[in-house]
Formats: structure tokens, sequence, C-alpha cells
């Protein structure tokens, strides 16, 4: 099996949901009961991408948060994110550029994702709810 290469350094606490194959990488997935909505980290370096998924009030929530973070992170890995030239600042000035043919490559990676990840999620998404 594939190990994760680090844990993030944001939390140790976090659980490892896995590490898994995304066009030409992989992927260490991890849940982490703390965080409200997600985030994901390209920092390159021989370090693979990482996707960290908090619980949401719903699992609709938390599934949402997984669509997000993995669609975005795969669109930044195929480059189709830039900065735009909004002078907001922060994650909110995104702009994501492709046709027809680039979305249906996204839609399809995010859910070949989500299929390997869900079991996990919901797993520790409802391990999580217990002990609260």
């Amino acid at each position: 099996p594939v190990r994760p290469l680090r844990y993030p350094s944001s939390s140790i606490d976090m659980t490892h949901l896995g590490t898994f194959p995304i066009p030409h990488t992989y992927v260490d997935v991890y849940f982490d009961d703390k965080l409200e909505g997600g985030s994901f980290t390209l920092d390159g370096r021989n370090k693979r991408p990482e996707i960290a998924i908090g619980p949401g009030r719903r699992s609709c929530d938390c599934l949402g948060y997984f669509l997000h973070e993995a669609m975005e992170m795969l669109m930044c890995l195929s480059g189709e994110r830039y900065k735009s030239d909004a002078r907001t600042g922060g994650s909110d000035d995104q702009l994501f550029v492709f046709d027809h043919v680039g979305f249906t490559r996204m839609v399809c990676c995010a859910a070949i994702l989500l299929d390997q990840v869900l079991p996990k999620l919901q797993k520790a998404r409802s391990k999580c709810r217990k002990s609260r």
C-alpha cells in the first residue's frame, strides 16, 4: 500500500483516510474533526497533494467540502485555475478556465476519487459524531 509522505503540519490529530490515485500522482486525504470546511495543499517539493475535510453539520456538507476541494485541486494540477485580476485577495479571486471537455475530465476525475474516498469519509464522520 502507498503510505503518506508526511502528515500535514496543521494538525497531528487528523485521521489519514488513505492515499488515492489521481492523474499523474497520488493524493493523501485526511479527516479533521476540528476543521470547519475543507482545504487542500499543493506544495510541490516531492510531496503529494493533500486534502483535509471537516465533518460539517450534515453529511451533505462534508461531501460538498470534499467535492469542492477535490475539484479545485484537480484544476490547479491541470493548470486550469488562475488568479484573477480582482483586488479582493484571499481565495475569492480565483478564476477557472476550461472548456466542456476539460469540465468533463474534472468531473470524471473527481467522481473516481469520490468513489474511493466516500466510504472512509462516511466512517470517519460517523465515528466523529458518536464521540461528540
